[in-house]
């Protein structure tokens, strides 16, 4: 519809309301991808905290505890931002690193924000500890 809506703009003679919608929807996929890639991250995020919270579960349950008193809710939720935010850098990696961009309509960018966010937040902590300080 938009499209169409573009087109009819053009043939009209208004050029300048014509590349101001292109501009527009320009912007508007770069964010609809920003938010795509950073929902596919917190979901890459959560696959890693499921195996991770199962881990945690068992060595409570070793000790005689339950995973609520062990759970770290501050830590968890660090880790979600953290695969947030390693989501979106890898769509942005390939939206303007690669000559192909980052097409959702394919199957291997989707997989890859994923595996950025499930692997993303384990760089994110080693850089941290090793250039922040403490």
């Amino acid at each position: 519809m938009i499209s169409v809506m573009l087109r009819m703009v053009k043939e009209c003679g208004l050029s300048k309301v014509g590349s101001f919608f292109e501009e527009a929807m320009m912007e508007l996929q770069l964010l609809y991808g920003c938010l795509l890639a950073i929902i596919l991250g917190v979901f890459g995020q959560g696959l890693r905290a499921v195996a991770g919270l199962k881990k945690q579960g068992d060595a409570a349950a070793t000790k005689g505890q339950k995973l609520g008193d062990v759970f770290d809710q501050t830590t968890f939720w660090t880790s979600i931002l953290m695969g947030a935010v390693a989501g979106l850098a890898g769509y942005l990696g390939m939206k303007f690193g690669s000559s192909d961009g980052a097409d959702f309509s394919k199957g291997t960018t989707v997989l890859g924000i994923v595996a950025a966010g499930y692997s993303g937040a384990d760089f994110i902590e080693a850089f941290a500890k090793k250039y922040l300080p403490k």
